[in-house]
């Protein structure tokens, strides 16, 4: 696979800073439905900075120390400092608040699904077979977010089980994560191994942590391969090549290379240049994204007075009809004619109309900021919405980011500041929340129950991301030797933890475990009685995937009965009726899902369970009742007696297939409360003519 099939299902991550802009404002001013809940009496605080094992077993759990201990005695330079997030844990997963404060959100978590593949023509091509987790890693129940336009609540699918297919919530193959799985990545205890603590690094530049050289930004772009581990070289291009110029006063006009510029940008705003190299990695992989090529063109809405729009039009039709070779004469005559008639024009108030202008290229968004499609599974208005932002950034975050440098500087200053800095606290606006989510995990679970931005306030979709950029980091500080220098990892502690950490999802297989439709025949009597029987057939009435109770009745004619049973995912299904496995079937040959038994008279209960290939299973209940009344001697209640019945009594004796209910009770032809050998002898002796009539 070439590099650039590689780059559209490595490289992108999703942001979240529309979805927050909505959020918050949604937060501010929507009426607080009846059924909201209080977390008022919730606080939080950073602890003590820890430096021995005694500090880790004052300010942490029980449940915490001996993965720190480990960690401390292995890095005695390691610091460690606890966030009491005031967040009672499953309460983290209680998608009932009102504003979403819960992880159980949609959308708010998001893992890689099936990576669609890119060939030379630039065709997309998505396999949905292909998956970067267990299948138990994506969600399949049905979650809900909140319209503030309504004040209600919405459900949307997560899973579709007509198709066997996960639901594609962000271009190009973004899908909502379970619970289990956020359970696991949203648990710190899951992650104190060399590799993956580094989530928890602090990333603002001070006292307590480490500061990083121009060589551990190089070790983060040296790193960077492709799906098939061969090395990417944009990051790693001379300062010649780069087209980077720094604009700031110590060096301004000097052409960098990359790793020179994140590591300038850094100390100028007191970011860790490590977190800012691994995140534009992270967001951009092996670069040669529309977003930071500098080449894509885009639109954007202008305001403009009507005469502006109109000349504007004129301007680009007539750019139209040079590049196809036409003259100009005719746009000509009609410019002059304008300009000989302006002068009478009386001076009115100018019309303003909203115009859509295409900007050639020539912007940059290395962040990803505002980069995504709303959930519409659009490419391309992810590529305009990432561009639109570095069109309109402003000039605090050095907009427009039509350089490189502007891009890189500005997009690292707003991302800090937007998740650095302290925030105002929801319970007390006066004050200073304080957490920043100044670690790569912060910046994916706000954690912060005083927080107006509590839960939702999140940097990006993506679940994994935390432990992606940490492996980034460690690389490159084991690489320059920095691994076991200062470094400060601040850690949330959440209330009522279990005592061991969250299980990692492990279950695979496709999870679908519903039944599309269960069709029904019935072998009904003939009128005579001798003739061979008559068939009608029906789907169940009002049948539905979800629903998994039926009943209702038929007629004393109707002794037998046959169901054909449709799973969604045939291939990959196990079906039993009752604890027999009819599918997959023994015989190859056979190719429907289909069950055929007698019908006694009174309750005839079938459990048509449906297992899925990953285990789970739902049971279908499915209750015929009978009418009619019991003929003695008749055990399989067709109207008749005949040698099936003799069939039917002898392996009941013979302890092979076991009768019961009304076939039990129709086998007692002496009616004195047992099946036994003169039952046998009755039946036995009427259908060879020696009786002409059943004792009853």
């Amino acid at each position: 696979m070439s590099n650039k099939q590689k780059l559209i299902s490595g490289s992108r991550r999703l942001t979240a800073l529309a979805l927050a802009a909505v959020l918050l404002f949604g937060c501010l001013f929507a009426a607080v439905p009846a059924e909201a809940k209080d977390k008022s009496d919730y606080s939080s605080s950073y602890s003590a900075v820890a430096s021995s094992s005694t500090d880790i077993h004052k300010i942490f759990p029980r449940s915490y120390w001996s993965g720190l201990d480990a960690l401390l005695k292995a890095h005695p330079n390691w610091r460690f400092q606890a966030f009491y997030t005031g967040l009672d844990w499953n309460e983290c997963f209680d998608g009932s608040y009102w504003s979403g404060e819960s992880e159980m959100y949609y959308s708010r978590n998001l893992l890689e699904g099936h990576p669609p593949t890119v060939d030379d023509n630039g065709k997309i091509t998505y396999n949905n077979d292909l998956f970067r987790h267990p299948s138990s890693w994506y969600e399949t129940d049905e979650l809900e977010s909140y319209n503030f336009s309504t004040n209600k609540r919405e459900a949307h699918a997560t899973f579709n089980w007509a198709s066997n297919s996960w639901v594609v919530l962000s271009a190009p193959n973004w899908i909502q994560a379970s619970e289990d799985a956020i359970r696991y990545c949203m648990d710190p205890r899951n992650f104190f191994s060399d590799e993956m603590i580094f989530q928890f690094e602090d990333m603002l530049i001070g006292k307590n942590t480490y500061h990083p050289s121009v060589a551990d930004v190089e070790a983060i772009f040296n790193n960077v391969e492709d799906g098939d581990g061969i090395p990417g070289n944009f990051w790693t291009r001379s300062a010649e090549e780069t087209s980077i110029v720094s604009e700031l006063a110590g060096s301004k006009g000097k052409k960098m290379t990359y790793a020179e510029a994140i590591y300038a940008i850094g100390e100028e705003i007191g970011v860790s240049p490590v977190f800012i190299a691994s995140r534009i990695v992270q967001e951009q992989g092996l670069g040669t994204s529309p977003l930071i090529s500098g080449k894509k063109s885009f639109t954007v809405i202008k305001t403009m007075t009507k005469e502006e729009a109109e000349k504007l039009k004129k301007e680009e039709e007539e750019k139209k009809k040079k590049e196809e070779g036409e003259t100009s004469k005719e746009t000509e005559k009609e410019s002059a004619t304008e300009k000989g008639s302006s002068g009478e024009t009386e001076s009115t108030e100018p019309e303003y109309v909203d115009v859509e202008v295409t900007i050639p290229g020539g912007y940059y968004n290395y962040f990803n900021i505002e980069a995504t499609d709303g959930g519409k599974e659009d490419y391309e208005l992810i590529y305009t919405n990432g561009l639109r932002e570095a069109y309109n950034a402003p000039a605090k975050y050095y907009g427009p980011w039509n350089t490189r440098f502007r891009a890189l500087i500005g997009g690292a200053l707003k991302t800090k500041e937007m998740y650095f800095t302290e925030r105002a606290s929801a319970a007390d606006p006066a004050k200073l929340s304080a957490l920043r989510q100044s670690t790569v995990y912060f910046q994916k679970f706000c954690v912060d129950s005083t927080s107006q931005r509590c839960m939702w306030g999140q940097y990006m979709g993506s679940l994994t991301t935390p432990q992606l950029e940490s492996q980034k980091a460690y690389k490159s500080y084991t690489k320059n030797g920095k691994v076991n220098s200062t470094h400060l990892f601040i850690i949330p502690v959440y209330e009522n933890m279990p005592g061991s950490p969250a299980a990692r999802p492990t279950k695979d297989g496709n999870p679908n475990y519903k039944i599309g439709s269960i069709y029904v025949s019935y072998k009904e009597m003939s009128k005579d009685k001798k003739t061979s029987s008559d068939t009608k057939a029906a789907s169940i009435e009002k049948f539905g995937a979800d629903t998994f109770e039926y009943e209702w009745e038929v007629d004393y004619e109707d002794y037998e009965v046959t169901l054909y049973i449709s799973p969604y995912a045939k291939d990959t299904s196990k079906i039993l009726v009752n604890g027999k496995q009819i599918w997959p079937a023994e015989d190859e040959k056979v190719t429907s899902i289909k069950y055929s038994t007698a019908l006694q008279i009174g309750e005839n209960k079938f459990d048509v369970k449906c297992i899925a290939e990953n285990g789970d299973s739902k049971v279908y209940s499915v209750v015929i009742r009978r009418n009619g009344e019991i003929v003695y001697g008749d055990i399989n209640s067709d109207g008749k007696f005949n040698s099936l019945d003799l069939a039917y009594m002898t392996s009941h004796l013979l302890g092979k297939n076991k009768l019961t209910g009304s076939a039990l009770e129709a086998a007692d032809i002496s009616g004195d409360g047992k099946v036994n050998s003169l039952d046998l002898a009755y039946l036995t002796s009427y259908l060879l003519g020696k009786i002409k009539k059943m004792p009853r």
